[in-house]
């Protein structure tokens, strides 16, 4: 005799997955009493809180639809409503570890499995949750912000708000790296602009020592994570690109062939190393490490 398999059937695992979403979700961020809040504090006319309630507003319109997609799938696994076509397709996706479509029409884009999404929404709402709590993040973790360019133009226009004689259409983003490469190692803010994390780099190596790119040991292909950066807003014809790499930023390395950059980031390049040679391994920087 052979002992029994008790193996899960589809609708049991994806009514597990379901359950423990349900327990899992966080509540709807309270948008009114947020900015009741804000209102009272000193930060309430700070470029970046109005980003800030962008982003609730489009993550509380996704987290609503992962809430509304679980609940009728439960209900229609429990018999209490018709499993439709809808239904059946959200099924299926679940069992396979696949982004419901509904979720992906309302989330930044992404190629990641539905394991990873799930983690990189749950930090997301953390960060949005400090973020409410504690004011802007000493280091802002980009592959949580739906729009992360949106940020670096508050970040700028913060800056400009303090500088006499400055203008927004004379100003630009400026990046410089820094010498962290943990966020906990982070006390303070840099004297000017912001730290974001969250970035890797590909087809190419960042030396930490002379802090610029090199061309990496091996042919094949190279990611690892960039240190934290520092933007820095600067006036844009004061700034000396100089030896430096205007690096395309994309949500992932899988969308880098079909879909427009972030944003662009310039990075310095090793003064022995020619351009031609970032440019030949097609180096670039993504957001989504899948």
């Amino acid at each position: 005799m052979y002992p029994e398999v008790n193996v899960k059937t589809k609708d049991q695992v994806v009514e597990e997955m379901c359950t423990s979403l349900q327990t899992s979700l966080p509540p709807l961020f309270d948008l009114k009493q947020i900015r009741k809040q804000k209102e009272s504090s000193r930060d309430s006319s700070t470029a970046t809180l109005k980003v800030m309630f962008e982003e609730l507003t489009r993550f509380n319109a996704l987290l609503s639809r992962v809430r509304l997609s679980v609940d009728l799938l439960t209900k229609g696994l429990a018999g209490q409503v018709c499993m439709d076509d809808i239904l059946e397709c959200h099924l299926s996706r679940l069992y396979s570890g696949v982004l419901i479509d509904e979720w992906r029409a309302l989330a930044p884009p992404t190629t990641m499995k539905l394991g990873a999404w799930l983690e990189q929404f749950k930090q997301r709402g953390e960060q949005y949750r400090y973020w409410i709590d504690f004011g802007d993040p000493l280091v802002m973790w980009l592959p949580g912000l739906h729009y992360p360019y949106s940020y670096f133009t508050a970040i700028i226009q913060k800056e400009v708000s303090k500088k006499e004689g400055w203008s927004l259409d004379r100003c630009s983003m400026y990046t410089e790296m820094s010498k962290f490469t943990q966020a906990i190692d982070v006390e303070e803010p840099p004297p000017e602009g912001a730290y974001v994390n969250g970035l890797y780099l590909q087809g190419a190596h960042w030396d930490l020592a002379s802090s610029c790119l090199v061309a990496p040991a091996s042919s094949s292909a190279l990611v690892e994570p960039l240190p934290i950066l520092t933007i820095i807003p600067k006036e844009t014809s004061k700034i000396g690109w100089g030896n430096t790499l205007c690096t395309p930023v994309y949500r992932s390395l899988a969308l880098t062939k079909r879909d427009k950059s972030e944003f662009e980031v310039n990075l310095r390049m090793s003064p022995i190393v020619d351009k031609s040679v970032y440019v030949l391994r097609g180096v670039t920087l993504f957001l989504d490490m899948e």
